[in-house]
Parts: structure tokens; sequence; C-alpha cells
């Protein structure tokens, strides 16, 4: 069980870095996109609950699905995380 707690708290660790940005993003540059990133941080904490659903709903699969499952949340989680940053740098 040791890499599932592992992964919760890679997620939470991006979910936050994420988060991090975007607050910087609305700090130091001008309010001109303030709508996008809020919508960015809203996504991202979306995208944070999902996935941690998800990993708490695997715990009752066993074997190649269970490994099958985690290969597509980890992938997920870091395509997504990356789009998030991508969205955040595009509209300043």
């Amino acid at each position: 069980m040791a890499k599932l707690r592992c992964l919760k708290k890679d997620i939470n660790f991006l979910a936050t870095q994420v988060k991090q940005e975007c607050f910087a993003c609305m700090e130091y540059s001008p309010p001109v996109h303030l709508e996008e990133v809020i919508e960015i941080l809203e996504d991202a904490e979306v995208l944070r609950r999902n996935l941690l659903f998800r990993i708490n709903y695997l715990r009752r699969a066993k074997g190649d699905a269970r490994k099958q499952s985690l290969k597509i949340i980890v992938s997920e989680m870091y395509d997504k995380n990356i789009a998030l940053i991508d969205r955040l740098n595009s509209c300043n």
C-alpha cells in the first residue's frame, strides 16, 4: 500500500505546485486574465479530487487490472498538470 500513499502525495504536490504558480501569476502579472487564472485554479483542484477518488476506488481492484489502472492514473496526472501549466503560461 505504500505505492498508493506515495502516489497520493505526488498528486497533492503537483496540484499545490500548479496552485502556487497561479497565485504567483495573479500577484505579479497584470489582472488582464484573472478569470482564466481562477479557472485554472479550479481545474487543478477538480483534477486533484478526481485522481484521489480514483485511487481510493482502486484499493478494491486486484492484480493486473490494478497495475494497468495505476499506469493510466499516473500518465493522466502528468499530462493534465502539464496542460494546466501550459494554459497558465499561454494566458500571460
